[in-house]
Protein backbone atom coordinates (compact mmCIF):
# COMPACT_ATOMS: atom_id res chain seq x y z
CA UNK A 1 0.00 0.00 0.00
CA UNK A 2 1.10 3.46 -0.93
CA UNK A 3 1.25 5.84 2.16
CA UNK A 4 1.81 9.38 2.65
CA UNK A 5 3.00 10.16 5.95
CA UNK A 6 1.76 13.71 7.49
CA UNK A 7 4.30 15.22 9.83
CA UNK A 8 2.78 18.02 12.51
CA UNK A 9 5.07 20.59 12.50
CA UNK A 10 6.14 20.38 16.15
CA UNK A 11 7.35 17.33 15.51
CA UNK A 12 9.20 18.48 12.24
CA UNK A 13 10.67 20.98 14.20
CA UNK A 14 10.97 19.65 17.93
CA UNK A 15 11.05 15.84 17.79
CA UNK A 16 12.06 14.64 14.33
CA UNK A 17 12.58 11.04 15.87
CA UNK A 18 8.62 10.64 16.04
CA UNK A 19 8.43 10.98 12.72
CA UNK A 20 11.39 8.74 11.93
CA UNK A 21 9.83 6.61 13.55
CA UNK A 22 7.04 6.16 12.14
CA UNK A 23 8.63 6.15 8.77
CA UNK A 24 10.86 2.78 9.78
CA UNK A 25 7.42 1.23 11.83
CA UNK A 26 5.34 1.74 8.30
CA UNK A 27 8.33 0.27 5.89
CA UNK A 28 8.49 -2.54 8.03
CA UNK A 29 5.12 -3.45 7.78
CA UNK A 30 5.60 -3.37 4.06
CA UNK A 31 4.19 0.14 3.17
CA UNK A 32 5.55 2.22 0.17
CA UNK A 33 5.73 5.40 2.59
CA UNK A 34 6.33 8.68 0.70
CA UNK A 35 6.58 12.09 2.25
CA UNK A 36 4.64 15.30 0.25
CA UNK A 37 7.83 17.56 0.70
CA UNK A 38 5.10 21.05 0.17
CA UNK A 39 3.59 20.13 3.43
CA UNK A 40 3.20 22.69 6.16
CA UNK A 41 0.98 23.18 9.18
CA UNK A 42 -2.62 21.89 8.91
CA UNK A 43 -3.82 25.12 9.94
CA UNK A 44 -5.06 23.50 13.46
CA UNK A 45 -4.00 26.50 15.62
CA UNK A 46 -5.60 28.85 13.22
CA UNK A 47 -8.48 27.02 13.39
CA UNK A 48 -8.82 26.53 17.02
CA UNK A 49 -8.30 30.01 17.47
CA UNK A 50 -11.19 31.16 15.26
CA UNK A 51 -9.29 32.60 12.62
CA UNK A 52 -11.14 30.20 9.95
CA UNK A 53 -10.17 32.20 6.62
CA UNK A 54 -6.30 32.01 7.45
CA UNK A 55 -6.89 27.86 8.27
CA UNK A 56 -9.05 27.86 5.10
CA UNK A 57 -5.73 29.06 2.68
CA UNK A 58 -3.35 26.45 4.68
CA UNK A 59 -5.93 23.76 4.41
CA UNK A 60 -6.16 24.03 0.04
CA UNK A 61 -2.70 23.45 0.16
CA UNK A 62 -2.55 20.77 2.20
CA UNK A 63 -5.75 18.87 0.46
CA UNK A 64 -4.00 19.48 -3.03
CA UNK A 65 -0.47 18.32 -1.81
CA UNK A 66 -2.06 15.22 0.53
CA UNK A 67 -4.54 14.29 -3.07
CA UNK A 68 -1.54 14.74 -5.51
CA UNK A 69 0.17 11.89 -3.53
CA UNK A 70 -2.31 9.41 -4.76
CA UNK A 71 -1.69 7.76 -1.48
CA UNK A 72 -4.59 5.07 -0.56
CA UNK A 73 -3.78 6.51 2.98
CA UNK A 74 -2.87 9.57 4.85
CA UNK A 75 -0.67 8.79 8.34
CA UNK A 76 -0.27 11.16 10.98
CA UNK A 77 1.05 10.73 14.34
CA UNK A 78 -0.71 12.94 15.88
CA UNK A 79 -4.69 12.44 17.30
CA UNK A 80 -4.98 16.55 16.93
CA UNK A 81 -3.40 16.64 13.82
CA UNK A 82 -5.41 13.76 12.55
CA UNK A 83 -8.78 15.17 13.50
CA UNK A 84 -8.00 18.70 11.95
CA UNK A 85 -7.70 16.70 8.10
CA UNK A 86 -10.24 13.82 9.03
CA UNK A 87 -12.83 16.13 11.14
CA UNK A 88 -12.92 19.09 10.95
CA UNK A 89 -11.49 20.24 6.83
CA UNK A 90 -15.08 19.17 6.25
CA UNK A 91 -16.32 21.58 8.50
CA UNK A 92 -14.09 24.56 7.30
CA UNK A 93 -15.10 23.82 4.00
CA UNK A 94 -19.03 23.08 3.92
CA UNK A 95 -20.89 24.45 1.31
CA UNK A 96 -17.71 25.62 -0.35
CA UNK A 97 -16.37 24.28 -3.80
CA UNK A 98 -13.48 22.31 -1.37
CA UNK A 99 -16.17 20.38 0.43
CA UNK A 100 -15.61 17.20 -2.25
CA UNK A 101 -11.99 17.34 -1.94
CA UNK A 102 -12.02 18.17 1.61
CA UNK A 103 -14.40 14.83 2.42
CA UNK A 104 -11.72 13.01 0.38
CA UNK A 105 -8.40 13.70 2.57
CA UNK A 106 -10.85 13.02 5.32
CA UNK A 107 -11.62 9.69 4.29
CA UNK A 108 -7.82 9.21 3.56
CA UNK A 109 -6.52 10.56 6.88
CA UNK A 110 -5.68 7.90 9.56
CA UNK A 111 -4.09 8.68 12.94
CA UNK A 112 -1.48 6.09 13.56
CA UNK A 113 -2.77 3.94 15.68
CA UNK A 114 -5.77 3.70 13.75
CA UNK A 115 -4.49 2.90 10.76
CA UNK A 116 -2.46 0.07 12.03
CA UNK A 117 -5.86 -1.49 13.86
CA UNK A 118 -8.71 -0.47 11.46
CA UNK A 119 -7.20 -0.08 7.81
CA UNK A 120 -4.27 -3.01 8.38
CA UNK A 121 -6.06 -5.14 10.98
CA UNK A 122 -3.40 -5.28 12.79
CA UNK A 123 -2.54 -5.68 16.74
CA UNK A 124 1.09 -6.90 16.95
CA UNK A 125 3.49 -5.35 14.83
CA UNK A 126 6.35 -7.17 15.73
CA UNK A 127 8.26 -4.54 18.40
CA UNK A 128 9.84 -4.94 21.27
CA UNK A 129 10.50 -2.24 23.89
CA UNK A 130 12.15 -3.47 27.66
CA UNK A 131 10.74 -1.24 30.21
CA UNK A 132 7.79 -0.31 32.38
CA UNK A 133 5.91 2.76 30.57
CA UNK A 134 1.84 4.13 31.32
CA UNK A 135 -0.04 5.32 28.18
CA UNK A 136 -1.39 8.96 27.89
CA UNK A 137 -4.29 9.15 26.03
CA UNK A 138 -4.57 12.22 23.88
CA UNK A 139 -8.12 14.75 24.07
CA UNK A 140 -8.32 14.61 20.17
CA UNK A 141 -7.82 11.13 20.22
CA UNK A 142 -10.82 10.18 22.51
CA UNK A 143 -13.17 13.26 21.54
CA UNK A 144 -12.68 13.69 17.92
CA UNK A 145 -11.35 10.16 16.72
CA UNK A 146 -13.22 7.65 19.00
CA UNK A 147 -10.31 6.15 19.82
CA UNK A 148 -10.16 4.38 22.85
CA UNK A 149 -8.30 1.14 22.76
CA UNK A 150 -6.45 1.15 20.09
CA UNK A 151 -3.29 2.26 21.74
CA UNK A 152 -3.20 0.25 24.29
CA UNK A 153 -3.86 -2.78 22.15
CA UNK A 154 -0.79 -2.04 20.39
CA UNK A 155 1.46 -1.60 23.57
CA UNK A 156 0.11 -5.02 24.99
CA UNK A 157 1.71 -6.83 22.05
CA UNK A 158 4.87 -5.37 22.58
CA UNK A 159 7.65 -7.75 23.66
CA UNK A 160 9.46 -6.49 26.77
CA UNK A 161 6.26 -3.47 27.84
CA UNK A 162 4.98 -3.28 31.15
CA UNK A 163 1.97 -1.65 31.12
CA UNK A 164 1.41 0.18 34.32
CA UNK A 165 -1.23 2.39 35.61
CA UNK A 166 1.58 5.83 36.78
CA UNK A 167 5.05 6.37 36.97
CA UNK A 168 5.92 6.71 32.89
CA UNK A 169 4.24 7.90 29.89
CA UNK A 170 3.69 7.01 26.40
CA UNK A 171 1.46 9.13 24.64
CA UNK A 172 0.80 9.23 20.72
CA UNK A 173 0.52 12.72 20.40
CA UNK A 174 4.22 14.68 20.91
CA UNK A 175 2.52 18.21 22.20
CA UNK A 176 0.79 16.35 25.25
CA UNK A 177 4.11 14.47 25.72
CA UNK A 178 5.72 17.66 25.68
CA UNK A 179 3.39 19.55 28.31
CA UNK A 180 4.25 16.45 30.75
CA UNK A 181 7.69 16.20 30.27
CA UNK A 182 7.79 20.07 30.85
CA UNK A 183 5.91 19.29 33.89
CA UNK A 184 7.59 16.35 34.88
CA UNK A 185 11.10 18.00 34.79
CA UNK A 186 10.07 20.56 36.71
CA UNK A 187 9.31 18.60 39.55
CA UNK A 188 12.20 16.43 39.41
CA UNK A 189 10.73 13.55 38.03
CA UNK A 190 12.95 11.20 35.93
CA UNK A 191 10.83 9.52 33.86
CA UNK A 192 11.13 9.72 30.39
CA UNK A 193 8.35 10.90 27.79
CA UNK A 194 8.04 8.75 24.78
CA UNK A 195 6.18 8.94 21.77
CA UNK A 196 4.05 5.64 20.79
CA UNK A 197 5.33 5.49 17.43
CA UNK A 198 9.17 5.39 19.05
CA UNK A 199 7.77 2.15 21.20
CA UNK A 200 6.03 0.86 18.13
CA UNK A 201 9.52 1.13 16.11
CA UNK A 202 11.44 -0.39 18.53
CA UNK A 203 12.71 -3.63 17.98
CA UNK A 204 14.76 -4.36 20.37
Amino acid sequence: MKVAIFIPCYVDQVVPSVGQATVRLLRRLGMEVVYPSGQTCCGQPAFNTGFWKDAADVAKRQIQIFLDSDAEAVVCPSGSCSAMQSVFYPTLFHGQKEEANAKELSRRTFELTQFLVHRLGLRDVGATFVGKGVLHRSCHSLRELNLRTEARELLSQVRGLELLDMENVISGDSSCLMHLGGMMSKRGMKVKPIHLAEVLASTS
